[in-house]
């Protein structure tokens, strides 16, 4: 990791940042005199003291009047305990560690998905725990989403003919006992984070905006209903208060829909980016999704009329199964482009997350990488070198967690 910055070159640094310069101000007007306002309290009283400060944190980077400018720079480590692997594609060395190596800068913020391509174990959950904590203690960020399988069909996030939302909230069933046991691994390996002092960017059930998952509008569907959101909201309450039951006070819930058809309208697609939007009282972050090789946020208005702190959750460029370019070159994304959007465009962004690197068959043949990681982009230091792109090394010599 870099050194720190002598009186001087800090003097220097927040000279170049500057205060209420306008990088991220929540209109994408570069000199909005009248900017609308963040929330200036989490939804949950009771949370942590170090909840409150990284809550703090991102509140200054996406609204006006706290004299900060910058991004947070994240970078997604794959799902379960991946990111605690001794070898492999998606570990903590290979796509956090490495970035540290290539640019002397190490990524501010870490996010994993506790499920997503499996179910994994609750011991398995404490290997990638101690990953998390590892970064916290080192100065950064830790977000975790939890993308689960279909609760009538585990081997699938995808919807299903038999789903049904509602009986995940009432106790008379017998998929609620189900999903309670779920929600009680979960619980359990969030509460190992509590306890080590780590606040964690929580991210449950992303993506219910659109079809195809088995939470989102498919689910909501019921006597030929064109999509209830008050299922999937009612579902997201349950679980925010069934946490404080178990007082998981280091959670800071981040709405997390994806990308909507148009931003503000719905389609075949799915459903607008704020159509499922459990509110104030249950959220306290706001993040999107984005996968374009432009790095257009289409829902980006929609996102910060919400009036919370605004990151990007997935960030990258357009994947290989989405229609991406069918190049098997690693390094072919200009990492630049990042900060160049961010700053550019999206100036209420406090934070983005890069996703990693995938792989898909394309017409039938072998498969296709498509390279998303920081680390194998092209002109990465150059992103680095951008003072108001933050590090675990700036964020720590700007004490913005303290």
């Amino acid at each position: 990791m870099s050194k720190l910055l002598s009186a001087a070159g800090l003097a220097t640094l927040v000279l170049l940042t500057g205060c209420k310069t306008g990088f991220n101000r929540t209109h994408s007007q570069p000199k909005d005199p009248n900017p609308p306002p963040c929330a200036k309290e989490a939804s949950n009283p009771n949370l942590s003291p170090e909840g409150r400060r990284v809550f703090k944190m991102l509140a200054g980077l996406t609204c006006s009047d706290i004299a900060f400018d910058g991004y947070i720079m994240g970078q997604n480590a794959g799902f379960g305990n991946e990111i605690a692997a001794s070898s492999g594609e998606r570990t903590y060395a290979a796509l956090i560690t490495a970035v540290d190596t290539a640019t002397t800068h190490l990524p501010g913020l870490v996010s994993i998905d506790y499920e997503h391509d499996q179910i994994f174990t609750l011991d398995q959950l404490k290997q990638a725990n101690q990953k998390l904590i590892d970064h916290w203690k080192a100065g950064g960020l830790v977000s975790i989403s939890w993308s689960p399988k279909n609760p009538w069909n585990t081997s699938s996030l995808l919807y299903s003919d038999n789903v049904s939302l509602t009986s995940l909230v009432d106790d008379s069933t017998s998929a609620y006992d189900d999903w309670r046991e779920r929600l009680d691994v979960i619980a359990d390996a969030l509460k190992e984070l509590k306890d080590a002092g780590v606040p964690v960017l929580w991210l449950p059930l992303q993506k219910r905006t659109r079809d195809p998952f088995w939470g989102g509008p498919g689910g909501s569907h019921i006597n030929g209903e064109t999509g209830n959101a008050s299922r999937y909201t009612d579902l997201w309450e349950d679980m925010y208060e069934y946490f404080k039951e178990k007082e998981l006070n280091n959670l800071l819930w981040v709405y997390s829909p994806g990308e909507g058809p148009s931003g503000t309208t719905s389609g075949p697609a799915g459903k607008s980016a704020t159509w499922a939007y459990p509110g104030e009282k249950f959220v306290d972050v706001v993040a999107g999704i984005a996968r374009n090789d432009s790095l257009a946020i289409k829902d980006y208005q929609a996102l910060i009329d919400l009036e919370r702190p605004f990151g990007m959750a997935e960030y990258s460029p357009t994947p290989a199964e989405l229609g991406g370019a069918l190049s098997k070159t690693p390094k072919t994304f200009d990492a630049r482009t990042y900060a160049d959007r961010l700053h550019g465009s999206y100036k209420a962004a406090g934070f983005w997350v890069s996703w990693h690197n995938t792989s898909a068959s394309i017409n039938d043949d072998e498969d296709v990488v498509s390279y998303m990681s920081l680390i194998d982009s092209d002109h990465l230091k150059d992103l680095t070198d951008r003072n108001y792109i933050l590090s675990v090394e700036r964020i720590t010599e700007h004490k913005l967690r303290d």
